[in-house]
């Protein structure tokens, strides 16, 4: 099995969110912990090095999700909701090949969309931001090819965006800082642009 070419895919999976957020005034946080189902797609090309089993890539993938919880601040009596829409990532890929089978390593830059609000005690939604968040990714997969041009994989990723305040005026001390990690597990099907 030669791994060398372009490749294209879909994806589909679970992704699971750690996004704590805090009103620093106070200070108090609610650990919000939204999860939910994942579909995106992928493009890539891997170099097989010639006379060995090392195989090396680049690749971008792209996600969608609804994936929304809330938590209430402790001791306040408020709550705050975070609610992940989309994301995706670009990536270099490392691995070795047992024949048909590639076992990989991955690692790059990541991006995620995502909408917050406070909640009041009625339940509305008291003050609103949102963003794109820029961090980073690592992760391993594996990857099997069924045929030459046929391939399934499965793969983890775990991704930080790091911790980002927003302005919310009408929240104590104007401010409401969120922290995003993800988890990612999916499988997916590329089609590998190369007969040889």
């Amino acid at each position: 099995m030669n791994w060398s070419g372009f490749y294209a895919g879909i994806d589909l999976g679970g992704l699971s969110a750690k996004t704590p957020t805090t009103i620093p005034a106070l200070p108090i946080t609610a650990d919000i912990e939204p999860s939910g189902f994942i579909a995106g797609g992928h493009l890539g090309y891997r170099w097989h090095t010639p006379g060995s089993r090392w195989v090396f890539g680049v690749e971008a993938d792209f996600w969608g999700v609804r994936a929304a919880d809330d938590a209430e601040f402790v001791g306040f009596g408020n709550s705050t909701r975070v609610d992940m829409k989309w994301g995706g990532s670009l990536r270099g890929v490392a691995g070795r090949a047992i024949n048909s089978t590639l076992l990989y390593v991955t690692g790059g830059v990541a991006y995620a969309n995502f909408d917050g609000c406070v909640l009041s005690l009625l339940g509305g939604c008291w003050q609103s931001y949102s963003d794109t968040r820029l961090g980073w990714t690592a992760g391993l997969g594996l990857a099997h090819a069924f045929r030459p041009n046929l391939i399934a994989r499965l793969e983890y990723l775990y991704s930080d965006y790091g911790d980002q305040s927003y302005a919310t005026p009408a929240v104590v001390g104007g401010v409401t800082n969120v922290e995003i990690r993800t988890h990612v597990l999916r499988g997916g099907l590329s089609w590998r642009f190369a007969t040889r």
